[in-house]
């Protein structure tokens, strides 16, 4: 296999539509028990998706409009239970009133628990932010 397949896809789907939208029940078994974050808003490291979910809330306060566009999957790789992939990311919406473009991209590490795949480690990264 050379892309990640739906589901491999599915939790990378479902922290956008948190992120855009602040809807916890998204996050129903996305995360593996043993989860590290990786943000680019304090403290950075996030070893608890419940800690994280939370400063995310607080994260996304000054926002609005938020929708996302996922570029194809890249450097997809699948190996004893555990899948990595990173995937580009547009978003747009306003900050404090304001405009803006980001793009940037995600590298998911999936661990496959209870016959699902869950998300084991995630890291976004920034590429660029435009505003109008």
């Amino acid at each position: 296999m050379t892309e990640p397949s739906v589901d491999h896809l599915a939790p990378a789907d479902a922290i956008a539509r948190f992120i855009a939208t602040g809807d916890d029940a998204v996050l129903d078994g996305v995360f593996a028990r043993d989860v590290t974050i990786i943000e680019n808003f304090a403290p950075h490291i996030f070893r608890d998706a419940g800690t994280w979910r939370t400063a995310m809330h607080a994260h996304r306060a000054p926002l609005a409009d938020l929708a996302y566009a996922f570029a194809p999957a890249l450097d997809f790789t699948q190996k004893d239970g555990r899948a990595f992939f990173t995937i580009p990311v547009t978003w747009t919406g306003a900050l404090r009133g304001r405009r803006f473009r980001e793009l940037g991209g995600k590298s998911i590490v999936l661990q496959s628990e209870a016959g699902a795949w869950r998300v084991a480690a995630y890291a976004w990264s920034v590429i660029e932010m435009r505003f109008d």
